[in-house]
């Protein structure tokens, strides 16, 4: 009997999870090295120790 209850219960948002799930596959395999953003901030990270470093 609880497991019927149980059953009844998470077997939509089981089904919403699965429907949702692949929506999220794009964003994750994309490589970070190809995102302008991701470019412009390792630059401006990179730029920011050569500042630092030439600090006597």
């Amino acid at each position: 009997m609880i497991r019927f209850v149980f059953d009844l219960l998470f077997s939509p948002i089981q089904t919403l999870i699965e429907r949702i799930a692949p929506l999220f596959d794009g964003a994750m395999s994309k490589s970070p090295q190809n995102d302008p953003t991701y470019k412009k901030n390792v630059q401006r990270l990179i730029e920011r120790n050569r500042e630092f470093e030439k600090r006597p």
